[in-house]
């Protein structure tokens, strides 16, 4: 039992450091970094977190404020969680591959490290707008997107200052960097997308050729 309470504490002291990355991003980041502050259990939290905040919004957020409340029997929990996997995936095999290249010192850790820490501005908003729509009038719905735009801000500044930080780049070659990673990502889907398309062609032509002797003997 002393083991189990002895885990837990140390688990959840780790997120203390959140609000840290929130308000003091640049010392936070190198905190993460250098000073061994950075926990995985702590990152795959926030990376879960931001996945069921989505989810919470799609679910219980009031239809003023909520599309997808308009039909809920759409809302697909697994397709949702798949793309933000697989978006997450993305950016980090991506960041990291370039900035090996770019002369980056974070490496794939780091990478994972401070982008899950960076979710927490989008994370917290999202909680806290769910049941806000309930009370929010439609003549409001300004005052909702500018805070949505607010956390999708904030997110952005954090994950901007953590790949500077985390790499040790200056802000232009920061803004240059982010660029190419984001086109590193569209160029990972077209190669994966053209990597199924020629497996799926392969499989057919097996098939096809199995058909053709299966049936002539």
């Amino acid at each position: 039992m002393g083991k189990v309470k002895s885990a837990l504490k140390s688990y959840f002291s780790g997120f203390k450091f959140v609000p840290r990355v929130m308000l003091h991003p640049f010392k936070a980041f190198w905190e993460l970094k250098h000073d061994g502050m950075a926990r995985m259990s702590v990152s795959v939290t926030m990376i879960v977190m931001y996945i069921l905040s989505k989810i919470i919004f799609q679910q219980f957020a009031a239809y003023s404020f909520n599309p997808m409340a308009v039909s809920p029997w759409n809302i697909d929990i697994i397709g949702l969680t798949i793309e933000t996997l697989l978006i997450l995936a993305l950016w980090c095999a991506s960041n990291w591959g370039l900035t090996t290249l770019f002369e980056g010192e974070g490496s794939g850790k780091d990478i994972l490290h401070y982008t899950a820490y960076s979710l927490a501005p989008i994370i917290i908003i999202t909680l806290v707008l769910t049941p806000l729509s309930h009370i929010m009038s439609a003549d409001e719905a300004a005052v909702f997107s500018f805070v949505e735009g607010l956390a999708t801000a904030w997110t952005g500044l954090l994950l901007f200052t953590g790949t500077m930080t985390t790499h040790q780049y200056g802000a232009l070659r920061t803004l240059v960097t982010i660029f190419f990673i984001v086109c590193g990502m569209v160029l990972l889907v077209f190669i994966g997308l053209l990597f199924f398309f020629l497996l799926q062609q392969l499989v057919g032509l097996v098939y096809a050729i199995y058909r053709e002797i299966t049936m002539r003997y």
